[in-house]
Parts: C-alpha cells; sequence; structure tokens
C-alpha cells in the first residue's frame, strides 16, 4: 500500500479493506490508517459478463471499450494512470527515490493488468 497526495493505492495484486466500515477499494481517498491491505486470491479468477470483467470473486470489476485482450489491458491500467500520468512517471522516475517508487509501483499494475486481459479466453466471445 502506498500514498500519493491524498489518495491510498493498494499495491498489484491486493486490494484495500477499511478496517471498521464494509468497503474495499484499489484506491481511495482518505488516510492509510483507516485501510488494511489484502492479497488478492490465487490464482486470480477473472470472467466476463456481458461487457464486464469481473475478478477476485466477482469484488472488482471493470468495462472496457472494446473486448480484445490490448482493450481489457488498457482499461485497467487506464483505471489507475491517465497517460498523462504514465509519460510523467517515465520521465521523472530517476528524479528521487520516491519516483522510483512510483515507477515501480505503475509496473507492477501494468504487469496485473496484462495477467488479468491473458486470463480470458477470447476466442470463446
Amino acid at each position: 500500500m502506498f500514498t500519493k497526495g491524498n489518495i491510498i493505492y493498494a499495491d498489484a495484486f491486493k486490494y484495500l479493506k477499511h478496517k471498521e466500515r464494509n468497503v474495499i477499494a484499489l484506491s481511495i481517498k482518505g488516510s492509510a490508517d483507516d485501510y488494511e491491505e489484502f492479497q488478492m486470491n490465487n490464482p486470480l479468477d477473472v470472467e466476463i459478463f456481458g461487457k464486464m470483467v469481473f475478478w477476485n470473486n466477482r469484488k472488482f470489476a471493470n468495462r472496457p471499450d472494446r473486448m480484445t485482450r490490448d482493450g481489457v489491458k488498457t482499461s485497467i491500467i487506464h483505471s489507475r494512470y491517465s497517460n498523462d500520468d504514465q509519460i510523467a512517471i517515465m520521465l521523472n522516475k530517476d528524479a528521487s527515490e520516491e519516483d522510483a517508487m512510483y515507477y515501480q509501483k505503475m509496473q507492477e499494475w501494468r504487469e496485473f493488468a496484462a495477467l488479468i486481459a491473458g486470463k480470458i479466453d477470447f476466442s470463446a466471445k
């Protein structure tokens, strides 16, 4: 788990759960003291229902613009990082230890998105 500004982010392959309320998230505004981080299922279950991609026992979902491997991967990446955010992180990755950490976290999220997209059997659709 890491914080940037007033947003708490779960690491890739993990999620946040509020310590007292019935709230789970991949990222959320608030205090890191109020959340715990939990590992997602291993192996990670992924399914398609209609135009939605679900994972981790349907706790999380994404609706990609295109139901293709690249469309799913891009949609999940963009759920956390805009194109501008990705460029800024890549350009500044060597500026400080904190920037290097943000770059590493982004790369882990991109690997997570690729894993989800790779688990979908698009030939069945």
